[in-house]
């Protein structure tokens, strides 16, 4: 049995429902190998949501932010800005980690098995990630 580091969604509402300050890191894209616009509507479901779970208009600032060497898009909540999207928009590498014809067939659990050794952003400036590149980007995103 896998073990489940993620946490739910019911978590963090309640968290931010508390006035917690939340800050969610999306590692992936959520393109689903689909090319168009579809992360980007993936994304403002994900700005709805959490406006909605925090009560306010769904009003945004995005700003590009350097963790570890690596730009990042960083949404904040106009009305909290202690909640906050991170987002390192690497492509989806598909449920059972195979990845997409799209991508080129890349994944996070390629990179992480040693079957590839880096990982590009699915989005500009285009930015390739290696495997402890992914872990010091979170690993400052954390801190």
């Amino acid at each position: 049995m896998q073990p489940d580091f993620a946490i739910g969604f019911s978590d963090i509402q309640a968290d931010i429902a508390a006035g917690a300050c939340s800050t969610t890191v999306f590692a992936t894209s959520g393109d689903a190998g689909n090319t168009g616009g579809f992360s980007e509507s993936r994304e403002n479901g994900l700005r709805a949501a959490y406006a909605t779970m925090a009560g306010v208009p769904n009003s945004w600032t995005s700003a590009r932010v350097v963790h570890a060497g690596r730009s990042v898009t960083q949404l904040t909540l106009t009305a909290r800005p202690s909640v906050q999207l991170v987002l390192l928009r690497l492509p989806d590498g598909d449920i059972d980690g195979s990845g997409f014809e799209s991508t080129g067939q890349a994944s996070l659990r390629k990179l992480y098995q040693g079957s590839i050794t880096s990982l590009s952003t699915l989005d500009g400036p285009m930015q390739s990630y290696t495997a402890q590149e992914i872990v010091d980007t979170l690993g400052s995103v954390l801190r």
